[in-house]
């Protein structure tokens, strides 16, 4: 509960210092259920990457979170996936937290989808490859997502971006 606090706190503050005034803030009450919570492997995790994609789309940065295992990390391949000396990285839950408001919200992406997506899970742990189309933009098998079973519930875990 600390940590869920500690965000909170960093949110609210970096959006006062941004003079953002939390347009950016879900003012939906958190479901009781998971996403995906119940189905089987596969179909939670298209549950999860969906939810992530509806997330982008409705500035809602509630669900976005906590689609998110804590060690979180979000890295931006920059086109060169065999160079990660070039990568920009956000770890853990804060700075992912930034980057969907800082980075991701403002670019107002009418249309997120993941059309094609190729699943790989083994025991807890998944990896998901999968087309992605924010806007007009379409990143064919540009993204890989990490995924991991906590407590039942798949949570991201990592996201790579920009490979292609």
């Amino acid at each position: 509960m600390h940590g869920r606090r500690l965000l909170v706190f960093v949110g609210i503050f970096t959006l006062i210092l941004t003079g953002c005034g939390g347009s950016h803030l879900s003012s939906a009450t958190p479901t009781a259920t998971p996403v995906g919570w119940g189905l089987p492997d596969e179909e939670a995790i298209r549950a999860v990457l969906n939810a992530e994609a509806r997330g982008v789309q409705a500035q809602d940065i509630d669900l976005l979170m906590s689609l998110w295992s804590e060690e979180g990390e979000v890295r931006d391949a920059r086109h060169t996936p065999t160079d990660p000396s070039d990568d920009i990285v956000w770890s853990g839950k804060t700075a992912i937290y930034q980057r969907y408001v800082h980075l991701v919200f403002p670019g107002n992406p009418s249309v997120v989808e993941h059309p094609d997506v190729d699943i790989h899970v083994e025991g807890n742990q998944a990896v998901v490859t999968s087309t992605t189309r924010i806007g007009q933009e379409v990143a064919p098998g540009g993204d890989r997502w990490e995924l991991r079973k906590e407590n039942g519930v798949w949570k991201l875990l990592r996201l790579v971006y920009n490979n292609e």
